[in-house]
């Protein structure tokens, strides 16, 4: 189910399309077994870690903005009923913003008729995507099919460096996952939330930083993002909504005997 939270005058809604466990040999090819010893209870008893595929409803500023799309229907997922549980009806979005363009954040883009799902929005995608997957000589199917019509339906806006979208909502840069990787940053009364999609993965690269992931498009720009970016988030306790993170993917970055800890809501 959907859970909405408050930071300052922003209403976040953590809504989350599917879950699926994958080997955490996998997703983290270098980590070695004793390396996950401290996070043991992130893992099931044969290995695996089970990843959220999580969206994010932000309300701030008059806007409704949806972040991500999911993996979509061709994996079962239910951002849709996630949103009608939250009450919030999909013509009332006037943003859909995308923290990258892998196939797990685009999925529910456009309806079966291939017109826009969110009729009345205006989609923003990094324009460093765009262009790294639009020069792939086979592009990926969900990009193919959820992403490139965006552009004839005139609804496509590329969106390069930092992007304010209203008094308290910006998008920042956080390059490395994929080339052009951003999140958005909600800050007002004193109060400050960061949509991270995918910087990390888990709680476990959020703390163990050094970690590469599988996923990331240049594992030493996706290092150097991490660990500045949330070094900054710790620092000023922001609230933090991790797309993959267990559900519901909110939290904090706290500090306990000198050592980084992660504190679910």
């Amino acid at each position: 189910m959907p859970v909405t939270v408050t930071a300052g005058s922003a209403t976040i809604i953590a809504l989350s399309d599917t879950e699926q466990p994958y080997d955490a040999a996998a997703v983290y090819p270098e980590v070695t077994a004793a390396q996950w010893e401290p996070y043991r209870a992130l893992l099931s008893d044969d290995g695996k870690v089970l990843l959220n595929f999580g969206c994010y409803v932000v309300q701030a500023d008059g806007r409704t903005v949806l972040i991500d799309t999911g993996w979509g229907p061709g994996f079962k997922g239910q951002l849709l009923e996630e949103l009608r549980a939250a009450g919030v009806d999909a013509g009332s979005i006037d943003t859909v913003m995308f923290t990258h363009l892998h196939g797990d954040h685009i999925g529910w883009n456009l309806d079966e008729g291939g017109q826009p799902r969110f009729p009345g929005a205006r989609y923003l995608l990094p324009e460093a995507d765009w262009q790294h997957y639009r020069a792939q000589p086979e592009l990926p199917a969900l990009f193919r099919s959820q992403c490139l019509p965006l552009e004839a339906l005139g609804v496509l806006e590329l969106v390069s460096g930092e992007r304010r979208l209203s008094p308290s909502l910006t998008i920042v840069p956080a390059p490395g996952h994929t080339p052009g990787h951003m999140g958005l940053a909600a800050v007002s009364g004193g109060e400050r939330a960061f949509i991270l999609g995918d910087a990390a993965i888990s709680p476990a690269d959020a703390i163990e930083t050094q970690w590469a992931n599988r996923f990331d498009w240049d594992s030493t720009i996706a290092r150097q993002t991490r660990e500045r970016l949330l070094a900054d988030l710790e620092q000023g306790g922001a609230l933090i909504a991790a797309s993959h993170f267990p559900r519901p993917g909110l939290g904090r970055l706290t500090s306990v005997d000198g050592r980084r800890m992660w504190q679910p809501l």
